[in-house]
């Protein structure tokens, strides 16, 4: 390999790198976020059981976040939906904290 080549792979290889760490921190600071946020609902009328994401099995199908929560004294399932795992899983705390996720009885709870 030449010089000017193992220089491109180098830069193609420290570019990848970069964006691996980039989307670690990304992934940290929401973990650490979420703990907050699940801390919070605490103190509101929402009990959350449970948060689920399901993951896309054919090209074109977006992540899916399933929050399984009690909401007085029932059991109620809300989602949200998103194109990347981190999306899905900002968006879900996102809606979780401004309370913009709509919850429905969860027929499925036994």
């Amino acid at each position: 390999m030449s010089k000017q080549e193992q220089r491109a792979t180098s830069r193609i290889e420290s570019s990848a790198q970069a964006e691996t760490d980039r989307l670690q921190r990304r992934m940290g600071a929401t973990m650490m976020r979420a703990e907050v946020v699940l801390d919070h609902l605490f103190e509101s009328e929402i009990e959350v059981l449970r948060i689920s994401v399901k993951i896309p099995t054919q090209q074109g199908e977006d992540y899916l976040a399933v929050v399984s929560a009690f909401e007085g004294g029932q059991r109620v399932v809300g989602f949200h939906g998103a194109a990347t795992f981190a999306e899905c899983v900002e968006g879900c705390l996102n809606r979780l904290t401004n309370r913009s996720m709509k919850f429905r009885p969860d027929q499925y709870a036994g």
